[in-house]
C-alpha cells in the first residue's frame, strides 16, 4: 500500500479537533435547551401546584362560612365579661369579624352538651380563622378553639341587610348596607338578625372574591 492510501486512511478514520469541539458546542446546546424545558415545566407545574392549593383553601372556607351562617339561630349568648352578645355581629367596629350562633353541631360520641355552637371568623396577621367554642355562656376559662382557614387574606369585609329594608329594593345596593351590626351591647336583646350579609375577601394575587348569604329564617 502507497504512503498516499495510507495517510487517506487515517483522515476518514478519524475526526479533527474542530469537528470534535463543533459536536460537543452543539451537544451543549441540546442539553442546555432540554434542561430549560424540563425546569419552565417544573415551574409550571410547581405554580399549578400552589393554585390549586389556594382554590382549595377558598373553597373550603366558603364552605365553612355556608354551613354556619347556613345553620344560623337566634339565640344570644354571654361572654366571659357576662355581657350578652347578640345571636350574630361583627363588621368594621368589631374588628373585621363575624360572631354567631349556629345549630346542627354533631354530637356522635353524645357528650352532655348543647348541639348549638358559638363560632367566630377573624383576620389576623393575614390569615383568616375560625373559632368556636364548647360552650353557649362562656366563662374566662373557655377557651376558643382556633382553626387556620386561609392564608394572604389582605382584607375581610363584611357588610349587612336590615330585615326591615327587604322591602326597599334600593337597599340591595351594597354600598348602602352597613359594614357592622350588634357591636352596641345594650341592645344584644332585642336587636334582630340582618336579613343578609355580604362577605368580600381580599386575597394576595386573586384579588377581590365575594359571597352574599341569606340568614335562614329572615324574611
Amino acid at each position: 500500500m502507497s504512503r498516499e492510501m495510507a495517510a487517506e486512511g487515517r483522515r476518514c478514520g478519524g475526526f479533527t479537533l474542530i469537528e470534535v469541539l463543533i459536536a460537543m458546542a452543539i451537544t451543549m446546546l441540546i442539553l442546555t435547551g432540554a434542561f430549560l424545558t424540563f425546569s419552565n415545566l417544573l415551574s409550571g407545574l410547581e405554580v399549578l401546584r400552589r393554585s390549586a392549593e389556594e382554590v382549595h383553601s377558598l373553597n373550603r372556607l366558603w364552605m365553612f362560612i355556608s354551613r354556619d351562617i347556613g345553620q344560623f339561630v337566634n339565640r344570644p349568648v354571654r361572654n366571659e365579661f357576662d355581657e350578652l352578645e347578640p345571636a350574630l355581629w361583627g363588621g368594621e367596629l368589631a374588628g373585621y369579624s363575624l360572631n354567631l350562633t349556629r345549630t346542627g353541631w354533631h354530637n356522635p360520641r353524645q357528650h352532655p352538651r348543647s348541639n348549638l355552637q358559638r363560632v367566630r371568623y377573624l383576620l389576623q396577621d393575614q390569615v383568616l380563622y375560625r373559632e368556636s367554642y364548647s360552650v353557649l355562656d362562656r366563662t374566662g376559662v373557655n377557651e376558643a378553639q382556633q382553626v387556620a382557614l386561609l392564608e394572604q387574606v389582605l382584607g375581610f369585609e363584611i357588610t349587612f341587610l336590615e330585615a326591615a329594608a327587604n322591602t326597599q329594593p334600593i337597599q340591595w345596593d351594597q354600598e348602602r348596607w352597613p359594614h357592622s351590626w350588634g357591636t352596641d351591647f345594650r341592645e344584644a336583646g332585642n336587636l334582630p338578625p340582618p336579613m343578609a350579609l355580604a362577605i368580600t375577601l381580599e386575597i394576595e394575587g386573586l384579588g377581590e372574591v365575594s359571597r352574599l348569604y341569606q340568614l335562614p329564617g329572615i324574611h
